[in-house]
This record gives structure tokens, sequence and C-alpha cells, in this order.
């Protein structure tokens, strides 16, 4: 049996594994992209709807669908940008993945029924965003090796910072 090398650049599988893993990195960041997206797009959608007064089920509902639309749009985009027909596609997944949405939608609202959720306030859809930048900036200034917790600012972190 005879080994082929791989890197000779006269053999004719390269051009073929070079395509392999182009498209296989197109695929890895994609997939990354649309999930951070989604880590993003999640918190801010339900608090637009449950701060419209829906009911739960409809919230949950709504979120992972508009989630679901953004997040096949950004993988399609960008895994497969010359795909001719690529909207047609997606909504032919969409179709498929109806039934798991509304199951899965029933069961996050009968979990999040079970969870007692402060209804006290609203918070505007994009505080998250204001919330991780401002925690982060605390931990940041908190972050320093000073004696007694002392950040950068003097000031003391340890009840501010859990």
């Amino acid at each position: 049996m005879r080994l082929v090398d791989v890197r000779d650049p006269g053999h004719r599988q390269q051009p073929y594994l070079q395509a392999v893993f182009q498209q296989s990195k197109r695929t890895v960041v994609a997939s990354s992209l649309a999930t951070g997206v989604d880590l993003l797009v999640l918190p801010i959608v339900f608090q637009f709807f449950y701060n419209r007064k829906a009911r739960l089920f409809f919230a949950v509902l709504g979120t992972l669908v508009l989630t679901q639309v953004i997040d096949s749009f950004i993988y399609q985009v960008v895994a497969f940008p010359q795909l001719e027909e690529w909207w047609d596609q997606l909504r032919a997944t969409y179709l498929a993945r109806t039934g798991s949405l509304i199951w899965l939608s029933a069961l996050t609202t009968v979990y999040l029924a079970m969870c007692p959720i402060d209804t006290t306030g609203s918070r505007r859809p994009l505080d998250i965003i204001l919330d991780f930048f401002s925690a982060y900036s605390r931990r940041a200034n908190c972050g320093s090796p000073y004696a007694n917790g002392k950040g950068a600012t003097g000031s003391s972190c340890r009840a501010s910072v859990t």
C-alpha cells in the first residue's frame, strides 16, 4: 500500500482537501457567530415580549421563532453565501422545525411558570447589554491585587461584586 503525501502540490486530491477544509472552517465560524448572536438576542427579544404583557407561552414562542430566524439567516449567509435560492431552503427548514419549537415553548413555559419572576417593574430590552458591560467594568476595577479589596478607584469592591 502506498501512502499519499497531501503536501505534494502535484497531487490530484489537494484541491478537494482544501475545499473541504475551507468549507468546514466556514461552517465552524458560521455556527460560532450564530450561537453568539443567539445568546445576545434571546434575552432581548424575551424582555421585549414580556414588557408588552404578552402571555408567557407567546413570549417564549415568539422569542424562539425570532431567534431561529436570525440564527438561520446568519448561518446561511456566512456558511453558504454563494448558494442560490437560499431563502426557499430556509422556509423549508422553518416548516420542519415548527412542531419542535411549539413543544419546546410549552416545556419552557411550564418551567418558567414554576419559577418565581419579579414582576414589580419592567426593564428595557437592551438593559442586558448595559448590565453586562457595567458588571465587566466593576469586575475589572475590583480585580486589582490591592489589599482590603480596594480597586483602582480606591473604593471597596467587595460589596458590589459577589
